[in-house]
């Protein structure tokens, strides 16, 4: 029956018969344009581990990873979320402003970014700040307030690439971006030493070649003309945005924080060391699939069949996720291996779970259809701030007792409870098919593996490679059979039509 299927209808065919196919093919393919952009733009955290691991202490290393979210915390700020509003804007019909939408968000934006640096390096260059920080040199905190600054514009220049759909420009951007923080790192850290101080040159370094490049491409959209009536609307649709993302932070440095409160340097060297490697999942599936999925929502709703596209995006999606994670876990030890040093060996357990988080809230985006669709986004701050409390409260109770474990459990915990309220809102407004077949597989196997963490994960974790690449397979196997199984259902209903 399969192998007839495949005679009788090619995927072009199919995809023209049946619109849900249609749509996953579409998201498959925006999510491949930019992927290369967004393995760039997160590359720089990822490959630059075994280079910071093995030049700096655990206790240097943790260090680095409060300034790190000291520094996110103030980008994220300070644009206020007016990249999100400047691909509403743009996407408008256009007037006599349209030339000034640019100029005006870059100068709005970019002042803002300015007073963020500035009170992070008061902050952390105070009396105060040196003391939590403690650090052999504080040279890199006059830094902050330039890379504060240049990530502030990036982030509104590369939306304005996104917004002419510019893929090529959009990726090379960030290949310039990794190609110069890499050789000024390898220099600043490796050959002259300078610490923590090195890491962040070599990141100005980075983000002010991308900066020129950037400008250089958006030049014919710049026209030095700054319009205050066009910006106040988008301040208006955007800063109730910036909770989330900020909610959304906060929850991924509460462990960090209470580390530092409860535990020791060290401790948080270790956890940002395995924060860092699992973000290879986020790097290569979470943020192109944003970016196209932040296209794609919109559109499919005026399809036919657009609820059952919906579906069955959320089931790929969370079968998807939850299996990618799965075979990254198995192999914690040979990733730690490679992007560390043995003084981080510690942190192995930890990965596991930091890639269940990672695979978890990328769920918040086919969760929280019916939210978008209906236009109910009121809810995000509620659902948010839940995650946050959850995650916070935990933290306080777990992370004096268990350390780092009880940091990735209570992260993981509180990103579960966003993804089950937005799925539980969303079904309210706009219900979804939950087909049992997409869940069943990965939850199952998760639960076996944490429910037995002192055994089962220990177990797996000290499996010979002839063995994770076994698991590894069947587990693909296993996945990969739901969704052929899945598209021979939707040829058969295209043959029907």
């Amino acid at each position: 029956m399969g192998r007839d299927f495949l005679k009788r209808y090619t995927l072009s065919e199919l995809s023209e018969r049946h619109p849900a196919l249609c749509s996953l093919l579409a998201l498959v393919t925006d999510s491949s344009i930019y992927l290369l952009g967004a393995a760039f733009l997160g590359a720089g955290n990822f490959i630059l581990i075994p280079l910071y691991t093995r030049y700096l202490r655990p206790s240097e290393f943790g260090v680095y990873t409060l300034v790190d979210l000291a520094l996110l915390f103030a980008v994220a700020i300070s644009t206020l979320r007016l990249e999100v509003a400047y691909l509403k804007w743009f996407g408008e019909p256009k007037d006599s402003a349209a030339q000034e939408l640019l100029s005006t968000v870059l100068a709005g934006s970019g002042l803002c970014g300015a007073a963020a640096g500035v009170v992070l390096w008061c902050v952390l260059g105070s009396a105060t700040g040196l003391r939590w920080l403690p650090s052999e040199n504080h040279h890199f905190v006059p830094l902050l307030l330039p890379l504060v600054l240049l990530e502030n514009l990036q982030v509104i220049l590369l939306s304005n690439l996104r917004a002419q759909r510019r893929a090529t420009a959009y990726s090379s951007s960030a290949a310039v971006r990794l190609l110069i923080i890499v050789l000024a790192s390898l220099y600043f850290v490796a050959v002259s030493r300078q610490g923590v101080t090195g890491i962040f040159l070599g990141r100005l370094a980075g983000d002010l070649g991308a900066v020129v490049l950037l400008l250089f491409f958006c030049r014919d959209m710049i026209k030095l003309r700054f319009r205050g009536a066009l910006l106040r609307p988008m301040l208006s649709f955007s800063v109730p945005l910036i909770w989330t993302g900020f909610a959304v932070m906060l929850m991924d440095g509460s462990g960090r924080y209470f580390l530092s409160k409860y535990s020791s340097m060290e401790q948080i060297g270790m956890y940002g060391a395995a924060v860092k490697i699992c973000a290879i999942f986020p790097m290569l599936i979470t943020q192109p699939f944003g970016i196209a999925w932040g296209g794609a929502l919109f559109q499919i709703v005026k399809m036919e069949d657009a609820r059952e596209t919906y579906s069955r995006i959320l089931g790929y999606v969370f079968l998807g996720s939850l299996t990618i994670a799965l075979v990254l876990s198995a192999f914690a030890p040979t990733l730690a291996t490679l992007f560390t040093t043995k003084a981080y060996a510690a942190a192995i357990p930890i990965i596991p779970l930091i890639f269940l988080v990672r695979a978890v809230s990328i769920l918040e985006y086919p969760a929280s259809t019916g939210i978008y669709l209906r236009g109910r986004t009121g809810w995000f701050a509620a659902i948010y701030s839940a995650g946050l409390v959850v995650t916070f409260t935990l933290c306080r109770i777990l992370v004096p007792v268990y350390g780092m474990q009880g940091a990735a459990w209570s992260w993981l915990a509180g990103w579960a409870a966003i993804a089950a309220l937005m799925l539980a809102i969303s079904q309210k407004y706009y219900p979804l098919r939950l087909d049992l077949k997409f869940f069943a597989l990965p939850a199952a196997c998760w639960v076996l593996l944490l429910a037995g963490q002192q055994g089962y994960l220990g177990t797996i974790l000290q499996f010979s490679w002839t063995a994770k690449i076994s698991l590894a397979v069947g587990i693909t196997l296993g996945g990969l059979a739901i969704c052929v199984r899945d598209l021979r259902n939707i040829g058969r209903e295209a043959a029907a039509e």
